[in-house]
């Protein structure tokens, strides 16, 4: 594989960040660890400032780049810009638990 394309919407806990020793990220990379999957560093402060992460691969060590999307807020953004993480956080359209957008909710996050 020499490309990977990843959506994270990770719901992340306000305080904890992808970084954390029990976070999505930090399991993830575990994982791969563990069954001698390659992965480039996991630049975890990177995932919480840029909106799309590009972590470049080391062909040499069979390391796919990683191409991450993320559906959250990060700094810079307007304050009163949709933050689907408060969303999910407070039950919303954006939570694990809904399984449906109606077209208002759709235009929102576009």
């Amino acid at each position: 594989v020499d490309i990977i394309i990843a959506f994270d919407y990770c719901e992340m806990p306000h305080g904890r960040s992808p970084g954390a020793m029990h976070g999505d990220w930090q399991r993830c990379v575990r994982f791969c660890e563990k069954h001698h999957l390659p992965l480039p560093q996991i630049d975890a402060e990177r995932l919480l400032q840029e909106p799309v992460v590009v972590l470049n691969g080391d062909e040499t060590r069979g390391e796919p780049t990683l191409i991450i999307f993320h559906l959250f807020k990060v700094p810079g953004d307007p304050p009163d810009l949709f933050d689907p993480q408060e969303n999910a956080a407070a039950g919303g359209f954006c939570s694990t638990a809904s399984a449906r957008y109606v077209t208002d909710d759709f235009d929102t996050l576009v």
